[in-house]
C-alpha cells in the first residue's frame, strides 16, 4: 500500500496494483483480497441457495447447504477481522486487547509482541477452522465436499461454496478445481460471480493469460455498470504486469466507452481543477 501510495503521489500507478502484484509485493494477501471479491463472492453464495437450492431441492439438501453457507459466512466474518488486525499495528490493538483481558498490566514489556503475535495467529488459525468445517463437516453436517459429490442443483452449489471456501483459505489450487467444476447453468447473477472469484484464483496461482481471459468472461457474462468494469480493470492490470500495455489500453478505453458511469463519482476539485478519473489515468499511464 506503501508503495500504491507513492506512486499516487507521483501522479501515476504502478502496474503492481493488479492482484497478483499486490500479493507477490506482500505476503499478508493471502489473508487479504480485493474488497469487491470479498463481497461478491459471499452474496453470491446466497443468491445460488435461493436459486438453484431453495426450489428444487429436497428439504435434506436445502438444511445442509444452509448449515454449511452459515459456516461458510462465519469463516469470512472471521477472515475479514483477520484481514483488519493484519492492518493495525500493534501500539494500536494493544488497548483493546488490555480491554478484552487478553494481556493484563503485569505482563512484561519484551513479552507483550509475543502475546500480540500468539493472538494473531489464533485468530488466523480459527478462520482454517471455520473454512475446515465447512468443507469437511461437522456433527450431523457432512461438508461441502461430500455434497459436492451427489448429484443435481444442491452437489451444483456445494461445489460452488467448496470453491469459495478454498479461496479465502488461500488454496487456490483446490479453488480452481472447484469452481471450474461448478455449472452455472446460464444464470445471469451467480455466473459473472463465480468467474470472477475463478479468475481471481487464476490470477493468484500466477496463471495470468487465463486470469484475464476469466475477468473478461466475467464483464461480459454480468454486463452491467456494478461488475462488468471492475473485471475489465482488473484484467488490464494483470495485462500490464505483464507489459501488453496496448491491449490493457484498450480495455480500460472499453470501460470509458461501455460504463462511462463507472467511476464518475471519483471526480473532484483539487485547488480548482478538476481531477481525473481512475480510468483517465489508467488510460494515462498506458498511452
Amino acid at each position: 500500500m506503501t508503495d500504491n501510495a507513492k506512486n499516487n503521489a507521483k501522479g501515476t500507478a504502478a502496474p503492481a496494483e493488479s492482484l497478483v502484484g499486490r500479493i507477490k509485493q506482500n505476503p499478508k494477501m493471502k489473508w487479504l483480497t480485493l474488497g469487491i471479491a470479498a463481497a461478491v463472492v459471499a452474496v453470491a453464495g446466497y443468491m445460488l441457495y435461493g436459486k438453484f437450492v431453495k426450489g428444487p431441492a429436497e428439504e435434506k439438501a436445502q438444511i445442509q447447504l444452509n448449515e454449511g453457507m452459515q459456516l461458510m459466512q462465519q469463516g469470512i466474518s472471521q477472515y475479514q477481522m483477520v484481514a483488519q488486525l493484519d492492518a493495525t499495528p500493534d501500539s494500536v490493538l494493544l488497548p483493546t486487547l488490555k480491554t478484552q483481558g487478553v494481556i493484563n498490566d503485569s505482563v512484561p514489556a519484551d513479552s507483550i509482541p509475543v502475546l500480540i503475535k500468539q493472538y494473531r495467529d489464533t485468530q488466523k488459525q480459527s478462520v482454517t477452522i471455520a473454512f475446515d468445517q465447512a468443507l469437511k463437516g461437522q456433527q450431523t453436517f457432512p461438508g461441502l465436499i461430500k455434497l459436492a459429490k451427489g448429484s443435481g442443483a444442491p452437489a451444483n452449489a456445494a461445489t460452488y461454496l467448496a470453491g469459495i471456501c478454498y479461496y479465502y483459505m488461500g488454496n487456490y489450487k483446490e479453488a480452481i478445481n472447484a469452481l471450474e467444476d461448478f455449472s452455472p447453468k446460464s444464470d445471469e447473477s451467480i455466473s459473472p460471480m463465480a468467474l470472477y472469484a475463478l479468475a481471481n484464483c487464476y490470477a493468484c496461482d500466477n496463471q495470468l493469460d487465463k486470469a484475464v481471459d476469466t475477468f473478461k468472461k466475467a464483464a461480459d457474462k454480468a454486463d452491467n455498470e456494478a461488475i462488468s468494469p471492475v473485471c475489465l480493470i482488473e484484467a488490464a492490470k494483470l495485462l500490464e504486469s505483464q507489459n501488453k500495455k496496448d491491449e490493457a489500453h484498450a480495455l480500460y478505453e472499453q470501460v470509458q466507452t461501455d460504463y462511462p458511469q463507472f467511476g464518475s463519482n471519483q471526480n473532484g476539485m483539487n485547488g480548482g481543477m478538476i481531477m481525473p478519473t481512475e480510468i483517465e489515468k489508467y488510460l494515462e499511464r498506458t498511452k
